[in-house]
C-alpha cells in the first residue's frame, strides 16, 4: 500500500491505473475517495502519512462535511451534495474505517468527534416526520437521507449495516467501552460527560460500567462497575497520560480519578 498508493507530493493514497509491465511507471487517479480510510484501521499509515490522512479526514473541503465523512472528496468535480450513492454519500461502512482507524491510531479524541457528529446526524434524520428512519447512506451536507445517483432516495429501514453507528460507535466512541475478551481486560476511554452501559454481556457474565461523575481536575471523576465475573478494567483520560488499571473480583466498585 506504501510503496504503489502513497503520493509523497499529494500527501494522500490514491488508486492508480493497472500496470502492464512490472516496470512501469507508477500512475496515480487524482481522485480522493474512501478506499483510503481503511489505511488507518489497517496499521498501514504512520507518522506524518498517519497525519496526513487525519488532517485530510478533517478538512471541511474535503471529508469533513456536515454529516462526515463524505466518501468522495468534496473538491472533486464528481462530488454531488446530495450523496450520489458513492459520489459523496455518508456510509456506516466507512465511517467505522475511518473512525476505528482514528482510535486505533492514537485519535479516540478525533473519533469521538466525529461518532458524534454522524450520530446527531442520524438521530436528526430518525426523529424527522419526513424521513422517521434509518437510512442506507446519508446526505454529506445536511442531516437528511442521500439520495443515488439518479437523484432517487436511498433505501429506507436499512438497519443493516447502518445499524453500526448507533450500536458499535455509541458504545465504543461515545461511551468510549471497548471489549477485550483475551485479555480479560474492558478497555474505556472515558467520555466527557457522565455516561455508561448497563447490563451487557462479557466474559459470559453481565457487567455494567458507569461513569458518576467527570472531570478533568484529580478526584473530579467517579466510576462505578458491576461485575458477576473477575475482569480488568483498563481506563485512559485524555487529561492524564497512560493508563489506570483496576482489577475487579465479583461484585459492585466504585473508584474515584
Amino acid at each position: 500500500m506504501n510503496a504503489l498508493h502513497w503520493s509523497g507530493r499529494g500527501r494522500f493514497y490514491y488508486d492508480c491505473f493497472a500496470r502492464t509491465w512490472p516496470d512501469e511507471k507508477l500512475k496515480f487517479i487524482d481522485t480522493r475517495t474512501a478506499a483510503a480510510f481503511w489505511v488507518l484501521p489497517a496499521g498501514i499509515a504512520r507518522g506524518e502519512r498517519l497525519r496526513a490522512v487525519a488532517d485530510a479526514l478533517f478538512d471541511p473541503e474535503q471529508f469533513y462535511t456536515p454529516v462526515p465523512f463524505a466518501t468522495l472528496s468534496r473538491r472533486d468535480l464528481n462530488y454531488d451534495p446530495s450523496g450520489g450513492y458513492w459520489l459523496g454519500s455518508v456510509w456506516a461502512p466507512t465511517n467505522l474505517a475511518a473512525i476505528r482507524g482514528l482510535a486505533d491510531s492514537g485519535l479516540p479524541g478525533r473519533a469521538r468527534e466525529a461518532a458524534r457528529r454522524y450520530l446527531e446526524a442520524m438521530c436528526a434524520v430518525a426523529a424527522d416526520p419526513a424521513y422517521g428512519s434509518i437510512w442506507e447512506c446519508y446526505c454529506p451536507e445536511a442531516p437528511r437521507p442521500a439520495t443515488t445517483e439518479k437523484g432517487t432516495p436511498v433505501a429506507k429501514d436499512f438497519v443493516g449495516w447502518s445499524g453500526i453507528g448507533p450500536v458499535t460507535l455509541l458504545v465504543e466512541n461515545l461511551v468510549g467501552l471497548r471489549r477485550d475478551a483475551p485479555a480479560r481486560t474492558l478497555r474505556w476511554f472515558l467520555p466527557d460527560e457522565p455516561l455508561g452501559l448497563e447490563n451487557f454481556d462479557f466474559l459470559g457474565g453481565r457487567v455494567s460500567a458507569v461513569c458518576l461523575a467527570r472531570g478533568a481536575a484529580p478526584g473530579a471523576t467517579r466510576l462505578r462497575l458491576e461485575t458477576d465475573v473477575p475482569l480488568r478494567l483498563a481506563t485512559t483520560r485524555p487529561e492524564a497520560p497512560g493508563e489506570t488499571v483496576f482489577e475487579a473480583a465479583p461484585g459492585v466498585h466504585e473508584w474515584t480519578l
